[in-house]
């Protein structure tokens, strides 16, 4: 047994023993580094994982919104309301227009947004006169009559399905008006002196109808005055005086030739005002 101790087989197993401790620490050495290379791939998947998982949540996200915008219904036009079935009726009725002409008038819708009408007016005055002899056995009858046409425009009707409504439109007439003096042949000038004016009027109107057929239809706006002739005196000293409708004496000075405008004083708040009844199919 000493020998065995102290022989070459004690020296070789101290070899092995000393062989197999060096390549077990050399593998630990390597497997370690290889460990913590495994644990750090580790550590990086999980962080990068939250970010996926953003991205992801933000993805949702927009499809959510994109199906949310897509799910929501579109605003629709509000469609314009239609014109309300007018066309052929007639109205018939009385008006004192802008520029102050009292008369009847009629009004016919050509569409149904659109009005065409006529306006007149007449006076009359007679009284006995005397005759080339000097007695009083002649009549003699003066007077006025006033004409002319209208076109309206409605742009807004009102709710056909209320008792009470209004429509409110613009437009334009021209009102002609003219005199009649009754003198005797051998009175008459070749000078303009008798009664002559023409009227041209923009008014805004509201017709108010009371039930389907009965309108009030009072109006806003401006009256132009054209009282033809020329104050001028001529060669032999003449010169026309027409009147026209006495404007000029309203306004404080000689009534004449000339031109004016106004926005009514006949009414008190630049009117007229006129009432019409309607003929034709009323709409429900």
């Amino acid at each position: 047994m000493p020998f065995f101790a102290r022989g070459p087989f004690v020296q070789l197993s101290a070899l092995s023993t000393a062989f197999a401790l060096t390549l077990g620490s050399a593998s630990l050495a390597s497997a370690a580094p290889a460990k913590e290379e495994a644990e750090n791939e580790a550590t990086a998947e999980d962080e990068e994982a939250p970010e996926a998982s953003e991205e992801d949540d933000a993805g949702d996200a927009d499809a959510d919104a994109s199906a949310s915008v897509a799910a929501k219904p579109k605003k629709k036009k509000k469609a314009r309301k239609p014109a309300a079935p007018m066309k052929n009726r007639v109205g018939l009725g009385a008006m004192r227009t802008l520029a102050g002409l009292n008369g009847l008038f009629v009004r016919w819708y050509a569409a149904d947004r659109f009005t065409v009408g006529l306006n007149l007016g007449a006076a009359t005055f007679s009284h006995k006169d005397t005759d080339e002899n000097g007695d009083f056995d002649r009549t003699r009858t003066v007077g006025a009559v006033g004409a002319g046409p209208e076109f309206f425009f409605w742009p807004y009707q009102g709710d056909r399905s209320q008792q009470v409504h209004a429509d409110f439109g613009v437009g334009a007439r021209v009102t002609t008006y003219f005199g009649f003096l009754g003198r005797l042949e051998e009175e008459e000038t070749e000078t303009l002196d008798t009664p002559l004016e023409i009227d041209v009027e923009v008014p805004a109107s509201v017709q108010l109808f009371i039930g389907k057929r009965v309108a009030i239809i009072p109006e806003f706006g401006v009256a132009f005055r054209i009282i033809p002739g020329n104050r001028e005196p001529d060669q032999n000293g003449e010169f026309d005086s027409n009147p026209g409708r006495g404007i000029g004496s309203k306004r404080g000075t000689t009534d004449g030739p000339g031109f004016g405008f106004d926005l009514g004083d006949h009414g008190g708040l630049f009117m007229g005002i006129g009432f019409a009844y309607f003929f034709g199919t009323a709409s429900e």
